[in-house]
């Protein structure tokens, strides 16, 4: 049974949004990014598929980061460049404001970017395994985690999720 299916809404970002905002994900995420080179959207796309029960391997994991690429490394990054840039400027006026509509534009080149990986996802046809989320969370999130080179996690980790999401 495939359980990333295709619906009025991006699941994903939905996910994503609600995922992101708990206690210790954001943290996290943004460790992984800035320390490891890490994605945040492929961290989140780990999990959303992990908590589906679904676990990909790393030749999906690869083609994935590939599906993005392009956009990511022409869009989101010189975005949040750019603004982290005027953040610590001390010479730019209205900072705050352009801050605001930087953050704004670099939150939509991520959703774009989810829209992208949501629709390679329907693409696959994935099936779900016999493993709980958590499970396959752990093993999809770890997956990725090794190819950044990065510490691996184990259960109870903030950025595995437990809630019930839609």
């Amino acid at each position: 049974m495939n359980k990333v299916t295709s619906n009025s809404e991006n699941n994903f970002w939905s996910y994503s949004k609600m995922h992101y905002a708990r206690p210790g994900v954001s943290a996290y995420c943004l460790q992984c990014q800035n320390i490891y080179g890490g994605n945040v959207n492929i961290l989140l796309f780990c999990s959303w598929l992990g908590y589906r029960s679904i676990e990909i391997s790393i030749q999906d994991l690869v083609q994935a980061c590939g599906e993005i690429e392009q956009w990511d490394l022409s869009v989101v990054k010189p975005l949040r460049k750019v603004r982290k840039h005027i953040a610590e400027s001390v010479i730019a006026t209205s900072k705050e404001n352009i801050i605001v509509t930087l953050k704004k534009l670099e939150l939509t080149s991520e959703k774009i970017e989810q829209d992208v990986l949501y629709r390679w996802a329907l693409s696959q046809n994935f099936k779900t395994c016999d493993t709980i989320g958590l499970e396959s969370q752990i093993k999809n999130i770890n997956k990725y985690l090794a190819i950044l080179d990065a510490p691996i996690l184990s259960a109870g980790h903030p950025l595995l999720s437990h809630t019930n999401f839609s």
